[in-house]
């Protein structure tokens, strides 16, 4: 090989990877004349084809053990073109296999007999230190005289960071709803009108599932859903809600939705929003049922009327009615028939009795009343115990007890066919309001 100055390692070796390094030591018989000298020799830069790395070659020094002064000798040495153990025997297994190829570089030289420290420094193109590869030594080396000690240094380089991508393609189906259960049936009478409802539902990959129960069509519900069972087995789940329906006749219709859940950070989540949050954008994985239920009513109730039709039929009332006492303000009474015949003048406590007293009126009268109608009358004879002050809140709460009570007395809780308040006998069903 070729040997250049110092001023010349200007070479191209680039990458990371593992190199190995022979340093040879040796010493023969009689002493080189003159004085130990610093030298050092060229390099032929020979690239780390191998593993990649940043190393020509080796920088080597040898100083006297345990001198911490400047070295005896600084020799540089390319790379050799040959590898180890390359075939050799006395290097097969000592410590590399013999189908091992590890590049090194070789310095033989003649020294005085005695103890020495080695050091081979890998170096780059530009003669620095590798960045990739360390330094390593040995101390305490015997030269003695007439022969030759041989050293086998290696220097560990560090390999390219690398990671992987498992890319696995997973599968997801949407449960499928197997079957709806009525009970006791789908055609209910009144009065007290519940029916129990059972779905079940099985996901193909055995996914946990939630249901969604939903009311479509009707009249409002008293009561529901509320779930008396939920167990889910070997990817089949079952679900039972019950209702409590208006003592109405009535048409239903009800819709049952089931979704697959995966986990998430913060617990079960449906596989719609999993999909969602992680970037698939919007994905259906669910079952859905539509389904009727029917409420028939015998009875016939008489309608309810306004609080304009009480004030104008007082004939109507039952007797001492007019006499009756919605609250007191101090001494004052303040009467059902006051209530209506005088303006509210802004009260909340007179605004809400205005609707509170025709609703008391259609009751006494047999008007159909749902429950939600008894709770809200409840609620606004509570109120009346505090007026006439009440304080934001209260008003407010009034506001809103009085629109429901004005809804029932406008006759949207009636029953399809009611009787005509004036006319007890007749067979025809009259209008509700």
């Amino acid at each position: 090989m070729t040997s250049r100055g110092m001023n010349m390692r200007k070479r191209l070796a680039v990458g990371i990877a593992s190199v190995g390094l022979l340093a040879g030591l040796a010493c023969v018989e009689g002493d080189p004349e003159g004085p130990e000298e610093l030298e050092t020799s060229g390099l032929n830069l020979t690239v780390d084809y191998k593993g990649g790395s940043d190393v020509a070659g080796f920088r080597y020094y040898i100083s006297k053990c345990g001198k911490k002064s400047e070295p005896l000798k600084v020799v540089e040495k390319d790379l050799e073109d040959l590898v180890l153990p390359g075939g050799i025997p006395s290097f097969v297994n000592k410590p590399f296999d013999e189908k091992s190829q590890h590049l090194f570089a070789d310095y033989f030289t003649v020294l005085k007999a005695g103890c020495y420290d080695v050091r081979a420094e890998p170096i780059d193109k530009y003669g620095d230190v590798s960045k990739q590869c360390r330094s390593v030594e040995y101390k305490g080396a015997i030269v003695k005289d007439g022969k030759t000690t041989e050293i086998l240094l290696v220097s560990q380089c560090q390999g390219k960071k690398v990671g992987a991508i498992d890319v696995v393609a997973a599968l997801n189906h949407p449960p499928k709803i197997k079957s709806l259960e009525y009970d006791p049936s789908k055609f209910l009478s009144c009065p007290d009108a519940q029916v129990k409802l059972c779905a079940t539902a099985y996901d193909p990959d055995k996914d946990p599932m939630t249901f969604e129960w939903e009311q479509i069509k009707g009249p409002d519900v008293w009561k529901g859903p509320k779930v008396v069972y939920s167990k889910q087995k070997k990817g089949v789940r079952t679900e039972c809600v019950t209702y409590k329906l208006e003592d109405l006749d009535a048409d239903y219709k009800f819709k049952v939705t089931v979704y697959d859940q995966f986990h998430s950070k913060k617990g079960l989540i449906t596989a719609e929003e999993w999909f969602y949050k992680n970037g698939y954008g919007k994905v259906e994985s669910r079952a859905s049922l539509k389904f009727p239920l029917y409420v028939a009513c015998d009875k016939r109730d008489t309608c309810p009327r306004t609080m304009g039709f009480w004030k104008n039929h007082l004939d109507l009332w039952p007797e001492s009615a007019t006499k009756n006492v919605l609250y007191k303000v101090h001494h004052h009474k303040v009467t059902w028939l006051g209530v209506l015949l005088q303006p509210p003048l802004g009260s909340p406590c007179r605004i809400l009795g205005r609707q509170y007293v025709p609703a008391m009126l259609n009751m006494m009268a047999s008007a159909y009343t749902p429950q939600k109608i008894l709770e809200a009358m409840e609620e606004a004879e509570g109120l009346f115990e505090q007026c006439p002050f009440l304080n934001y809140k209260q008003a407010k709460r009034a506001e809103e007890v009085k629109d429901i009570l004005e809804k029932y007395n406008e006759g949207k809780y009636a029953t399809e066919k009611c009787v005509d308040l004036k006319d007890d006998d007749n067979d025809e069903p009259a209008t509700a309001l």
